[in-house]
């Protein structure tokens, strides 16, 4: 078999390319494609030219934007079950709705502004607030908004300290609120 042969099986990668749909340059552009191709990637868009990859989290409360924010944990939701018996046995049936939360961490500065907040819980009183989670993309275009109403905190995390590591990472802080209700602008 020659030499010719043999390359006529082997594609070129513009050939590949094309198999798949697309022109990709670089890794920015394979993830961009990735992103297109799957409505399970988060950033995903419904056109498939305009995509656009999550870059950074904002989150401001009533308004008023937080700074430094590091990490947001998944929002979660659930109902009681309630069980009750008859003729037929045991039957579980949803009751009410469980209390959600949801924590956020954000580097560590000495404002005090999330220990306030959470001051107000320990003194028995609920103070229920707008939090306004963000998720944007590489140039500042928001992909996602997410609206919790009556947000009040139940529990905040100080910062802690290791000598090792002080020059090279951050003290972080984080609170955590039960909200009442959730929105899905965007």
């Amino acid at each position: 078999m020659s030499n010719d042969s043999q390359d006529a099986h082997v594609p070129s990668r513009r050939d590949a390319l094309k198999a798949v749909g697309g022109v990709a340059v670089g890794a920015a552009s394979f993830w961009a494609a990735a992103a297109a191709a799957s409505e399970n990637i988060a950033g995903a868009s419904e056109h498939s030219h305009v995509v656009s990859v999550p870059t950074t989290i904002a989150i401001s409360v009533n308004g008023v934007a937080l700074t430094n924010v590091t990490d947001v944990t998944s929002v979660a939701r659930s109902v009681a079950v309630v069980q009750s018996s008859g003729s037929a046995g045991a039957r579980n049936s949803p009751g009410p709705r469980a209390a959600s939360s949801i924590s956020f961490s954000r580097e560590w500065n000495g404002d005090k502004t999330f220990q306030s907040w959470f001051e107000t819980s320990v003194a028995g009183k609920a103070d229920r607030r707008t939090v306004t989670v963000s998720i944007l993309g590489k140039r500042g275009s928001i992909l996602s908004l997410l609206e919790l109403t009556g947000a009040w905190p139940t529990g905040w995390n100080g910062p802690s300290w290791d000598a090792k590591t002080m020059g090279s990472a951050h003290a972080t802080e984080s609170i955590t609120c039960v909200y009442e209700s959730f929105d899905y602008k965007k």
